[in-house]
């Protein structure tokens, strides 16, 4: 009889390089606003500019802003951190945008951060993600 593999697959090869990862994942909040304009979007889903609504009276996970806070303190150098995209997803689907057709910030401004919690039994899963774009350029509303 032959013995079944142990060794287990390779895993999908993904970049490593920080400053791509972070594009990516800014990027993705711009595809989003593009796409709302273009497609329709899950009814679930609200599309609001940070003029609309601010960023930090979405709720942001305390864990998330201690992160942010320490961040702005040691990474930073200490400039003002300001949220400038966001989005909230729901088992996969956008709740709430918040972004509008600014561009990225530039390479040595940017900064993301993401959180994100899961729920499961045997009868329900859920899991929610916040993901923020934020600059350290100077700007009116950084994180307190």
């Amino acid at each position: 009889m032959k013995k079944p593999a142990t060794r287990l697959a390779e895993p999908e090869t993904r970049s490593t390089d920080t400053r791509e990862r972070i594009l990516l994942a800014a990027e993705d909040l711009l595809r989003k606003h593009g796409l709302a304009k273009t497609t329709a979007l899950p009814t679930s889903t609200s599309l609001q500019s940070p003029s609309e609504k601010s960023i930090m009276d979405v709720g942001l996970p305390a864990a998330l802003l201690e992160v942010m806070a320490e961040f702005q303190k040691t990474a930073a150098g200490g400039r003002a951190l300001t949220p400038v995209k966001y989005m909230r997803i729901i088992n996969g689907i956008p709740e709430l945008v918040i972004e509008d057709e600014s561009p990225l910030p530039a390479e040595e401004d940017i900064a993301t951060f993401s959180h994100t919690v899961t729920s499961l039994s045997l009868g329900s899963a859920k899991v929610v993600t916040h993901n923020l774009v934020a600059t350290m350029a100077s700007s009116g509303s950084a994180i307190a």
